[in-house]
C-alpha cells in the first residue's frame, strides 16, 4: 500500500493521495474493514496506541452507519490517507439524510445510570481518541472525516 524508496536509499516516500475502498452495508463486512485498515496502518508503520484509536473510530462510524441507515442499499466508502504526522480516515455514506456527529451533545458520564439515555458513548470515545472531527454533507452524500495527529514514533 505504501510507496517506499528502495531500502538502500534509506528514504521513505510520503503518500500524497488517499486510498479508498467500498464495503457492503452489513456488520459482516467489519472483518474486511478491519483487515484493510490494519494493512494500511502496518504499511504506514503506525504504532499501537494510534492504531487502536483509528480502528476504534472506524468501527464506531461503520457500525453506526449500518445500524442507523437500514433502508439504504448503497455501499459505504472508507478512505485513509497520511501526510507527515496527520492520519485521516473518512467514511462516506451515500443517498442518506445528514447526520453530523460534531453536533451531537457531549456524553455526560456523571449522571446516574438510571438517568442516562442510551447511545452517544461511542461518539464520545471517538471524539476523545481522535484529534479532529469534520463533517460535510452534499447532495445526499454524508462524509465524516477524523484526524489523528501521530506522535514522533510514527514519523
Amino acid at each position: 500500500m505504501s510507496l517506499f524508496a528502495p531500502a538502500w536509499y534509506g528514504l521513505r516516500m510520503e503518500r500524497t493521495f488517499p486510498v479508498e475502498r467500498m464495503f457492503p452495508r452489513t456488520l459482516e463486512a467489519l472483518e474486511g474493514v478491519f483487515a484493510w485498515v490494519s494493512g494500511f496502518l502496518a504499511d504506514e508503520k503506525i504504532d499501537e496506541p494510534a492504531g487502536f484509536a483509528v480502528k476504534f473510530a472506524v468501527e464506531e462510524m461503520f457500525v453506526n452507519t449500518v445500524r442507523y441507515n437500514p433502508g439504504v442499499a448503497s455501499d459505504i466508502m472508507i478512505a485513509l490517507s497520511r501526510a507527515g504526522d496527520r492520519l485521516e480516515v473518512s467514511l462516506t455514506d451515500f443517498c442518506v439524510k445528514p447526520f453530523d456527529m460534531t453536533g451531537v451533545a457531549e456524553y455526560d458520564g456523571s449522571l446516574p445510570l438510571e438517568r442516562r439515555r442510551p447511545g452517544g458513548l461511542g461518539i464520545h470515545l471517538t471524539r476523545r481518541l481522535m484529534d479532529q472531527v469534520a463533517y460535510r454533507y452534499e447532495n445526499g452524500r454524508s462524509t465524516t472525516t477524523l484526524t489523528k495527529i501521530l506522535g514522533d514514533r510514527n514519523v
